[in-house]
């Protein structure tokens, strides 16, 4: 049983020093998070997202037409066939 304890102790420890380190790297070294840069990631995902959906409802107002030209001349540049597909 008292291994058992001591095990567990030592884990704990562990995690508890884990936890801290994970801790002090999310916030950059010798930096702390500032309210501002919270609030400037969130004011740019939210013009990503109004900027995406506008341009989704862009495109149900364009058309686009691919056209796919074969021409083919001969050593004068006589042109000597031509195909022309649209799809």
């Amino acid at each position: 049983m008292k291994v058992s304890a001591r095990s567990t102790l030592k884990l704990l420890l562990a995690m508890l020093a884990a936890s801290a380190e994970l801790f002090t790297q999310s916030s950059g070294p010798g930096q702390s998070r500032d309210h501002a840069s919270v609030v400037d990631t969130r004011q740019i995902v939210g013009q990503s997202v109004a900027a995406t959906e506008r341009s989704w409802q862009a495109r149900d107002h364009y058309t686009y037409t691919e056209r796919d030209d074969d021409r083919r001349s001969d050593a004068l540049g006589q042109r000597i066939a031509a195909a022309f597909r649209t799809g």
